[in-house]
């Protein structure tokens, strides 16, 4: 009996361990919340990269110059303005679909299931279609994904209206909490 104990007792340690408990456990090419995007670019890389600011100055995005990437045709990351150490409160991957859409969202689909594999507690949003608001017309196709910590993981399919010249694309997307309540309340 003790041995079955034990037995079973190591099973449900082992499952336990697949299963993430922190936004810091899912990585977008290898990267994370709280890494150093040094420990993932140069700094020749970073500074030469596009950069996107916003209203409030706290924070500010770069997309660096030629990443070496496995999965995503570019990856973004944000950080903290006054950070030298460019500790990343934001990752994101983007995909080119070139007018395919289903594929992004069979893709989308596999991602997901991937994420709530990994986040089993999480608060889910699901498939949520909108048309986007601006000049450029067209629909995304939102995955939303709230860790117990407030942190979120985010998958999107946009597909661009005709005579858009856009291709559709999918952007993998994490956030820090603190960077997703400053998004909401103070980027824009």
């Amino acid at each position: 009996m003790r041995i079955f104990l034990s037995i079973l007792i190591l099973l449900i340690s082992l499952q336990s361990l697949t299963r993430a408990d922190s936004i810091k456990d899912f990585e977008i090419e290898g990267m994370s919340i709280g890494d150093s995007a040094l420990d993932h670019f140069s700094q020749y890389q970073i500074d030469n990269g596009l950069v996107a600011t916003y209203k409030d100055i706290t924070y500010k995005t770069v997309e660096p110059s030629n990443p070496k990437t496995k999965n995503y045709d570019y990856v973004s990351f944000s950080h903290k303005t006054i950070d030298k150490r460019y500790i990343m409160v934001a990752v994101t991957g983007v995909m080119n679909f070139d007018n395919k859409i289903e594929k992004c969202h069979k893709l989308q689909d596999e991602i997901f299931k991937e994420i709530i594999e990994l986040f089993p507690n999480a608060e889910i949003t699901d498939g949520v279609t909108h048309e986007m608001l601006g000049k450029e017309k067209g629909k995304t196709r939102q995955t939303f994904v709230e860790l117990k910590e407030g942190d979120f993981v985010a998958i999107q399919c946009y597909h661009w209206d005709k005579g858009v010249k856009r291709k559709d694309l999918m952007r993998v997307q994490m956030f820090s909490k603190e960077y997703n309540d400053w998004l909401n309340t103070k980027a824009f």
